[in-house]
């Protein structure tokens, strides 16, 4: 009986570990799903989202295979390069607005400086 006992909660055990398994895989192709919907939306890299895309092909193939921790691994990392993409498009989206503020603040000081300029030379040619 005990042996019996023994054997059905080692069963137990390995439907619940299988059942755990699947559930961290569907968590990881979710995640690397919805990552992959953000970056369509952004202005990522070709390349990178194309090896993104790449990755969670893997992926869903080794879960449909039933390698279900290769295909944790290989979401995930489909996860990452596309956040990693995500925010490179966004650095360089900053980037360039950090630029046109730095333009956009010299061409305003040097009109202060032209209009200063104006003022000092009115007000010397006043006192003359």
């Amino acid at each position: 009986m005990n042996i019996r006992t023994l054997a059905m909660g080692c069963a137990a055990l390995l439907m619940f570990g299988c059942a755990s398994n699947q559930q961290a895989v569907d968590r990881s192709l979710g995640q690397a799903e919805m990552t992959q919907t953000v970056a369509a939306e952004s202005n990522v890299d070709a390349a990178a989202a194309a090896k993104a895309k790449a990755d969670l092909d893997s992926a869903q193939a080794l879960a449909a295979n039933g390698d279900e921790e290769e295909a944790i691994v290989m979401a995930d990392m489909s996860t990452l390069e596309y956040k990693l993409a995500i925010y490179t498009a966004e650095r360089e989206d900053m980037k360039k607005k950090d630029e046109a503020l730095e333009k956009e603040l010299r061409e305003d000081n040097e009109r202060k400086a032209k209009y200063q300029g104006i003022l000092d030379s009115e007000v010397k040619g006043g006192k003359q």
